[in-house]
Formats: C-alpha cells, sequence, structure tokens
C-alpha cells in the first residue's frame, strides 16, 4: 500500500511508440501561459501539457484550480511487440512543500505541549490535537489526490489500450 500521494507505474500497450506519441499528441493541448487561468481548454481535450521526442508531462484539465490535481510525467519506449509507457503521477511540488511545512509546525507544536503537559504532570487532550491535526492533513492529502488520480489513470490506460503494472 503506498503511504504518499505518489505513483511509479507503466503501461504495456500494443501500440507503436509512434502512435502512442500521436494518440497522447491528440489528448493533449498546451498549457495556458496565463498565471490565472481557470477555465479548461478550448479544444476539449482531457489532459493539458506536452508530449514531445518521446517525453511527456501533464494534468487533467480541469475548470478552475485543484491543488491535488496529479502531475504526470514520463516516458514512451519500444517494448516487445508495441510500446511501455513509464509513468509518474504526484502532487504539485508547492503542494509537497506546504504539506512539509504544516507536518514540520504541527509536530514542533505536538512537541512542545507534550513537554508542558508532562511538566505539569498530566496528559490531556490539548497533546493530541496536533496529532488529529496531522491525520487530517495527511488523509485530505491522500483522498483528495486519490480521487483526481484515478480518473486520469484510467483514461491513460483507455487511450493507450493497454494494462498497468504498479512499480515499488
Amino acid at each position: 500500500m503506498k503511504y504518499l500521494p505518489y505513483e511509479h507505474f507503466y503501461i504495456d500497450t500494443q501500440l507503436k511508440p509512434n502512435e502512442v506519441q500521436k494518440i497522447m499528441e491528440k489528448e493533449i493541448s498546451p498549457r495556458s501561459n496565463r498565471f490565472l487561468d481557470f477555465g479548461r481548454s478550448t479544444k476539449g481535450t482531457y489532459f493539458k501539457g506536452y508530449v514531445m521526442n518521446d517525453e511527456f508531462q501533464f494534468e487533467p484539465d480541469i475548470s478552475g484550480r485543484n491543488s491535488f490535481n496529479p502531475q504526470i510525467k514520463g516516458s514512451i519506449s519500444a517494448y516487445e511487440n508495441g510500446s511501455r509507457v513509464i509513468v509518474k503521477m504526484t502532487i504539485h511540488p508547492g503542494v509537497w512543500v506546504f504539506i512539509g511545512f504544516a507536518f514540520f509546525f504541527l509536530t514542533i507544536t505536538g512537541l512542545s505541549i507534550l513537554v508542558s503537559e508532562m511538566k505539569k504532570g498530566q496528559i490531556g487532550f490539548p497533546v493530541f490535537a496536533p496529532l488529529l491535526m496531522l491525520a487530517f492533513v495527511y488523509l485530505l492529502t491522500t483522498l483528495c489526490y486519490k480521487s483526481e488520480s484515478i480518473p486520469a489513470k484510467d483514461k491513460l490506460t483507455g487511450l493507450l489500450k493497454g494494462e498497468i503494472t504498479y512499480l515499488k
């Protein structure tokens, strides 16, 4: 079981590498250059990003903003009678930084509350509050990421008519 919002897998397909790239090019529209772009692509594609020279980087094309939208990177290579598409999916690096700060400050707060409660000679609910907040941040991140990554993975597998194999 994966404990972090990160997936590394490959998709084996009977399609040739150039066919895979053409299919992906049709379903991936370029990212907008505007910072405050809350709309979907006008091309009606499922993903936005790029695919070029057997490498790709994209994310699902949604309306609005979603910090837990999976960032998908990978490469296409020839394999047996078709292709192998190696995929890495994770959340945006900025979200990783935010979560790291949240975990750091909640851990420091929890330890300081624990020390002050131990000096009093009793351990009460305030010690558990930061732990509950840590659990909430973890669950929120993991569940929101999974709810967005599963449809993206299914769409990609369906486009390529392939089989997923997970890497450890």
